[in-house]
């Protein structure tokens, strides 16, 4: 397997005693400016330092709004036009408009041009969002007291009749 992917071993440093247990491979020795060992107190192998010259870049949030437009289109539309769809896309030459730019520009520019594609032969999803402005303590009454009245059709009690009327009495205090 290591042949196979052409890569090579890169301790040559003890990490346990005389012996070389801990070993790192690559297949980019370019990338690696040094390779030490130290003693650690908690164990009687050595810690493998591997220095490399790659520089670490913070991850970038992506701020979703290229998800959250994809997640407005219904792609499961009887209206869908996939036949234009896919001819919009195969059109599009993708070598020569991602030449030259960076994988950040070239995601950027794969979601924004498949997005406009979209726009175009992909139906908008209908959103029915209904916000409830009544405050919970609210709910629980109104619920208790709907329970309750249900159980007052079934079968005639007072008790019931009381708590109902007790309920009504808080929500008539709170409105």
């Amino acid at each position: 397997m290591v042949e196979d992917l052409m890569m090579r071993q890169i301790v040559d440093l003890p990490t346990r005693g005389l012996n070389t247990l801990d070993l790192f491979f690559t297949n980019n020795e370019d990338i690696i400016s040094g390779v030490r060992t130290e003693d650690t107190t908690i164990s009687d192998h050595k810690l493998l330092i591997v220095e490399t010259t790659l520089e670490y870049r913070p991850m970038i949030e992506i701020n979703g709004s290229g998800c959250s437009s994809f997640s407005t289109r219904n792609f499961f539309s009887e209206n869908m036009d996939w036949t234009s769809m896919n001819n919009a896309i195969t059109i599009v030459n993708w070598n020569q408009e991602l030449k030259d730019m960076t994988t950040i520009e070239m995601y950027d520019f794969i979601i924004e041009k498949l997005l406009f594609i979209c726009s175009r032969f992909v139906p908008a999803r209908k959103v029915h969002r209904r916000i409830s402005n009544i405050p919970r303590d609210r709910k629980i009454l109104m619920r208790k007291r709907t329970k309750l009245a249900e159980r007052i059709l079934h079968r005639e009690d007072s008790r019931i009749k009381e708590q109902l009327s007790n309920i009504e009495e808080k929500l008539a205090k709170i409105t």
